[in-house]
């Protein structure tokens, strides 16, 4: 099995609930439905009621995730080096100055300070002077009675250290996670800091936090991490990223970013106005870009050319709930991108041009292309339950009905799973090995559920309070799919537990 789930031949798609204003109706306050289609028809239909849960079991837990200091020597006047690697074991705290700074001035006693009180119960500081010359720098530091080692600056340090601006205080606990940073001084945070290094030079593990109660499936699941975003995210991706391995792609905020495999930031980069929710377009369909993204119920779509790119807004007509890329032949242009509006569909062109509006669609709430060549099907859920396979005349080839008013879906080669309104992501893997398929489903606002594809037996169940999105993918190679979880400003990753 492939790494990464975007080169297999299923696509994983989320969707968003968009406002019931565009509804005929509400969505029923019944219980969540979850159903299997095929071209042959309904394989099975799966109502998840809260009622029917088991009672409350084990508690999914994780450490609270930190960055890591990098792997860096930091080299001192006088000519000897510390790698920060070898600082494990030990409390770190990196202090960037300049002599010329006075907040520096008033700041460095104080650590000096706490540096002489500590020191022996394994408190490591390391004063890291900025762009000065030793000429300068070291009587500074003989005036000012430091004996803690004094650094030089490197650019590496730059962003995980320094923030490019003096004074900026980093501390580190033993195992090499940042626990602590200032990026200004003023005396008020002179508490703050001692009691944090105090607290860190005694603090043997640090405590789990309590994400979610397992209802159901007990020992499927183990939570590897769970870390904050600067804010809520929109969508979750796994893909490949800049470095060649597997990532996470996540789109929160005006910003996107790849997040490797352990939580740490491989790569951040601006979005633009629309960008929300994200669909990858296919590594060899010849696209200029790598991604189209929007905001459900916002006329445009965003198409992103990589991090750091173009970004190209295209303004449209309709408001936007869904997106497919969707190959084509030779002879039209080898790929385009499918838009669900209120008003049908749009197909643009790979420049974003508005090529085709076909006819014969009402409101669509969500697509799907099943298949990676230019003989897929694109499969089309409208709100007023009708699910369509079409061809690439945008003719349909075979159509079942579904629960109205459904706004999520998933699609392979030949088979659909459609969810109810209550239903804000859907998502399908292999999350155990073996060969056999889970579809994972997120509700509002505390429920995640994990079905056999094959029975729409509710394998895992668990409260999760504040999930929004989900994606599914390789992340460590072994075959097995994991399932990372969005919580408001929180990601975290599900993998398999040991067995």
């Amino acid at each position: 099995m492939n790494c990464l789930r975007y080169f297999l031949p299923i696509s994983a798609w989320l969707v968003f609930a968009w406002s019931a204003s565009v509804a005929q109706t509400s969505p029923s306050a019944e219980a969540t439905v979850v159903s299997y289609e095929a071209q042959g028809g309904e394989r099975w239909s799966a109502g998840l009621s809260d009622a029917e849960t088991s009672r409350p079991g084990a508690t999914l837990t994780a450490l609270p995730w930190h960055k890591q200091l990098p792997d860096l020597d930091v080299r001192l006047f006088g000519g000897d080096v510390v790698p920060l690697t070898e600082t494990r074991g030990e409390v770190l705290v990196l202090e960037f100055w300049a002599t010329w700074c006075a907040p520096c001035q008033r700041a460095l006693p104080k650590l000096q300070s706490l540096y002489e009180t500590h020191k022996d119960a394994g408190l490591t500081v390391i004063a890291i002077n900025v762009g000065e010359s030793p000429q300068l720098v070291i009587p500074y530091a003989e005036d000012m009675g430091l004996t803690m080692p004094i650094g030089i600056y490197q650019e590496s340090m730059v962003p995980t250290l320094f923030g490019q601006a003096v004074p900026t205080m980093v501390i580190a606990d033993r195992s090499g996670n940042i626990r602590g940073r200032w990026d200004t001084y003023d005396e008020e945070q002179d508490a703050v800091v001692a009691a944090l290094i105090e607290r860190l030079l005694v603090e043997e593990t640090e405590r789990r936090r309590e994400i979610a109660t397992v209802l159901r499936g007990e020992g499927l699941f183990r939570l590897e991490w769970m870390r904050e975003l600067t804010t809520t995210a929109d969508d979750l991706l796994v893909t490949q990223g800049p470095s060649g391995g597997a990532s996470i792609l996540v789109s929160h905020g005006r910003l996107l970013a790849y997040h490797l495999p352990d939580g740490q930031t491989e790569k951040q980069w601006g979005g633009a106005r629309a960008a929300g929710k994200i669909r990858l377009a296919p590594p060899d369909g010849g696209s200029d870009y790598i991604a189209a993204s929007f905001r459900p119920g916002r006329p445009a779509v965003v198409l992103l050319s990589g991090p750091g790119g173009e970004k190209k807004t295209i303004d449209l007509d309709a408001h936007v709930f869904d997106l497919a890329w969707w190959p084509a032949g030779e002879a039209d242009g080898g790929l385009r991108l499918i838009v669900a509006t209120l008003e049908g569909l749009l197909v643009l062109n790979q420049a974003g041009e508005i090529v085709a509006r076909p006819e014969g669609f009402g409101v669509v709430s969500a697509l799907a292309a099943s298949g990676s060549d230019a003989s897929s099907r694109l499969v089309v859920l409208e709100t007023s339950g009708r699910l369509s396979w079409v061809d690439q005349s945008f003719e349909r080839t075979h159509e079942v009905q579904t629960r109205p008013e459904s706004w999520a879906l998933w699609a392979d080669d030949s088979t659909v799973a459609v969810a109810s309104g209550e239903v804000v992501a859907v998502v399908a893997g292999e999350f155990f090995g073996g060969g056999e398929q889970q579809i994972a489903v997120a509700t509002q606002p505390n429920r995640l559920r994990v079905l056999a594809a094959a029975s729409g037996e509710v394998l895992f169940e668990a409260d999760w309070e504040g999930i929004t999105s989900l994606a599914a993918g390789d992340l460590d190679g072994d075959g097995a799919d994991e399932l990372v979880v969005g919580q408001g400003k929180f990601m975290g990753v599900l993998t398999k537990a040991a067995r």
